[in-house]
């Protein structure tokens, strides 16, 4: 892989994506004991509490890819969502700081609901704007063989993330506490930060290409369609899957 054949906006994006996952996976490693250890809810509410959040976080992707393919294509869509993972990241910071006293609760599952907001609508977008960063046919070569990179950079990012993020929270002890979560917090947030600016800062690098079709209308249109045309066939004319008679 040499810089003369991949697109340059590749490695920025790339280094942004292994930003987030390191962030997000450092997180998440250290969520269930933070719900249960510092804020004290129940073994059985603290796994409810992140499995509610976890699944949160893989059902705005259909939102993210509905916004992004059919409105405001991936681009915008990346840089809003980002925006709330961010503002999310400084919530669960505020809400770890106890010299704060802000409700700790409250400031946590709002910034957890933001968090997994944000995750969720750019998970869907980062790898299609790779995608559209390759000029094909002249590096469809390159484009076949930069997701088995692409999968290694965020698998290694998240990797990295679920090892050092517990373990700087567990190596500096803070507010009179044996280890220090708001540190823990603060790396992740601070790692979005500049995975965000380098993101809004890095524009004029990429190919943005702006949706042309409402996706979401066009499918139920050929959805009504086909439905229509199998109720009005001849049963002489009958086809292997109802969508045929598009």
């Amino acid at each position: 892989m040499t810089s003369a054949n991949y697109p340059k906006s590749i490695y920025l994006i790339l280094t942004i994506e292994f930003c987030e996952r390191f962030s997000f996976c450092g997180l998440r490693t250290m969520l269930s004991l933070y719900l249960r250890d510092v804020l004290k809810f129940s073994e059985k509410d603290a796994t409810v509490l992140y499995h509610i959040f976890y699944a949160l976080c893989y059902f705005v992707p259909i939102i993210g890819a509905i916004l992004a393919d059919s409105f405001y294509g991936r681009y915008r869509t990346i840089r809003v969502f980002s925006f709330v993972y961010v503002l999310g990241n400084i919530l669960l910071c505020l809400g770890a700081v106890p010299t704060l006293a802000l409700p700790t609760i409250k400031t946590t599952l709002l910034g957890l609901i933001f968090i997994g907001i944000g995750t969720g609508g750019i998970k869907p977008c980062v790898a299609a704007l790779c995608g559209e960063q390759f000029c094909v046919p002249e590096q469809r070569f390159y484009l076949e063989r930069f997701f088995s990179v692409y999968y290694f950079i965020i698998n290694i990012g998240g990797f990295l993330g679920m090892i050092f993020i517990p373990m700087i929270r567990k190596s500096i002890p803070c507010y009179g506490g044996e280890s220090c979560y708001a540190l823990g917090f603060v790396v992740p947030a601070v790692l979005m930060v500049l995975a965000l600016v380098m993101f809004v800062v890095g524009k004029p690098m990429y190919t943005i290409r702006c949706p042309k079709k409402n996706i979401i209308l066009q499918f139920l249109k050929c959805m009504f369609y086909s439905l229509s045309k199998k109720l009005s066939s001849s049963p002489y004319q009958k086809k292997a899957h109802w969508l045929d008679y598009a």
